[in-house]
C-alpha cells in the first residue's frame, strides 16, 4: 500500500489537525511525560508500531488503531531506554517515520527543509488525524531543534515543554555519551548548531554544560514566536513528585484547546521516583558550579 497509496490516495492539507507535540532537552523525561499522556487521554500516539511501515499513511493508521484498540489492558509500565519505549503500542522517537521528512541526523536541524516536506508530513498526520478521529500524540527528541517550522505547519499544534534540572540532565546526557560511545569524549545529543564540537572548549565539562545551556537557549526563542495558549511547560522534578498535579494541569489545556478530557478508568499514576531528587554528589555541585561561570562570562565558546 505505500506506493499504492502514494499514486492513488487524494492529498490531505488540513491545517486544522489537533497535535500534541512533545518536546524537550535530551534527557529530561520527554518520553515518560508522553507514555502518560498517551494512557490518560483519548489521544492517536506516534509510536513504535508506526515504524513497522513508516511511510503508510493509510493501511498502517487502519491497523494501527484496530490493533490498539485490542490491545490487553494491563498496568502500565513506564519503560523507556534512550527514548526507545518498550512495547509495539508505546510512543516513542518514531524516527523512521520522522526521518522521510528531516532526513537521518538525529542530533541536528537540517540545513534546509523543503516546503514539498512539509507538505507530506502534513498530508501524513491529515490522514492519522482522520482515521484514528481524534487528537494526535507525538514525540520526537530532534522536533525541539523544529518547534517553529512544526508551530507553523501544524497551528492547531499545542506543545508540551518538558524541562529538569540543568545539572541532572547534564550528568544524565555525561552518562549517555559513556553508554553510546564508552567515554564523554563524544557528546551525545541534540546539538544547538551545526558546527558545535566539543574540540571548541577547554574542558569536556564546558562543552557539556555549554551544550544545555545553548539548547534551553534555543527552545526558548522558538517558543517565544507561539502564543501561550499553545504552550504546556512541565519540570520532570514536580511531574515526579505529583503525576496527578500534571495531569490535571493537562486536561485544562487540552480540553480548552480540543474539548477531550482525562480517562478517568485509569487511576492517577502514583509518583516517581526522580534522580534529580537524590543528594547531590560532588559532579552536581561541579556542574553547577560551571553553569554559574558560563552564566556571568556568557554563552559563548571557552
Amino acid at each position: 500500500m505505500g506506493w499504492a497509496g502514494r499514486l492513488l490516495l487524494p492529498k490531505k492539507n488540513n491545517l486544522s489537525v489537533p497535535i500534541i507535540i512533545v518536546v524537550g532537552i535530551h534527557r529530561t523525561g520527554s518520553t515518560l511525560i508522553s507514555q502518560v499522556l498517551s494512557d490518560h487521554f483519548p489521544l492517536a500516539p506516534l509510536g513504535n508500531f508506526f515504524t513497522l511501515l513508516p511511510r503508510s499513511k493509510y493501511l498502517a493508521q487502519h491497523l494501527g488503531k484496530y490493533l490498539y484498540g485490542k490491545k490487553a489492558t494491563k498496568p502500565p509500565r513506564y519503560r523507556n531506554y534512550y527514548g526507545i519505549s518498550a512495547g509495539l503500542f508505546s510512543i516513542g522517537d518514531a524516527y523512521p517515520v520522522w526521518d522521510q521528512w528531516f532526513g537521518n541526523d538525529h542530533y541536528h536541524k537540517p540545513d534546509r527543509i523543503k516546503e514539498e516536506q512539509l507538505y507530506k508530513m502534513k498530508n501524513y498526520f491529515s490522514w492519522m488525524h482522520e482515521i484514528w478521529g481524534m487528537p494526535l500524540l507525538v514525540k520526537n527528541n530532534r522536533n525541539s531543534l523544529l518547534i517553529t517550522e512544526l508551530a507553523e505547519t501544524f497551528p492547531n499544534s499545542v506543545f508540551v515543554v518538558v524541562e529538569r534540572d540543568p545539572a541532572h540532565t547534564i550528568r544524565s546526557t555525561i552518562q549517555a555519551s559513556k553508554d553510546f560511545f564508552g567515554n564523554d569524549d563524544f557528546i551525545w545529543g541534540l546539538k544547538p548548531t551545526k558546527d558545535f564540537d566539543i574540540s571548541q572548549y577547554r574542558t569536556t565539562l564546558d562543552a557539556y554544560c555549554h551544550q544545555f545551556l545553548a539548547l534551553e537557549q534555543l527552545i526558548n526563542k522558538q517558543l517565544s514566536t507561539i502564543n501561550v495558549g499553545r504552550i504546556l511547560r512541565v519540570k520532570y522534578e514536580d511531574f515526579c513528585d505529583s503525576p496527578s498535579s500534571f495531569l490535571e494541569r493537562a486536561t485544562h489545556t487540552l480540553n480548552k484547546k480540543y474539548e477531550i478530557k482525562r480517562n478517568l478508568t485509569n487511576a492517577f499514576p502514583a509518583p516517581f521516583v526522580s534522580p534529580s531528587k537524590l543528594k547531590n554528589s560532588q559532579e552536581i555541585e561541579a556542574i553547577n558550579d560551571k553553569i554559574e561561570a558560563i552564566k556571568t562570562k556568557g554563552l559563548r565558546p571557552q
